[in-house]
């Protein structure tokens, strides 16, 4: 699945506004991958982290506005795929 970055949140990790990112759905995530996270009724990327049954999603940009996500077993939230194992970040030149 081929989708667009909305946002800056995780710029340094070289993704960037109007990005298209490669999602894997058939990869688990793992702890440091960057993934598609769908949480509640929106989606998100961010990089991935789980320590002690408690899942972390973090934002990755210098830029300060933009939310960390924090999930417990029992709360409503599906990775949809894992983006990090993916070399490729397809950007706009113009």
């Amino acid at each position: 699945m081929a989708v667009r970055c909305g946002n800056d949140s995780m710029k340094n990790a070289g993704i960037s506004t109007g990005d298209i990112l490669i999602i894997d759905r058939s990869l688990e995530a793992r702890n440091s991958d960057i993934v598609m996270a769908n949480i509640g009724t929106a989606f998100t990327i961010r990089r991935y982290e789980l320590v002690n049954e408690i899942a972390y999603f973090n934002f990755d940009s210098t830029i300060g506005k933009f939310n960390n996500y924090i999930f417990c077993p029992q709360d409503n939230m599906e990775i949809v795929g894992v983006v990090g194992v993916v070399t490729f970040v397809i950007k706009a030149i113009r």
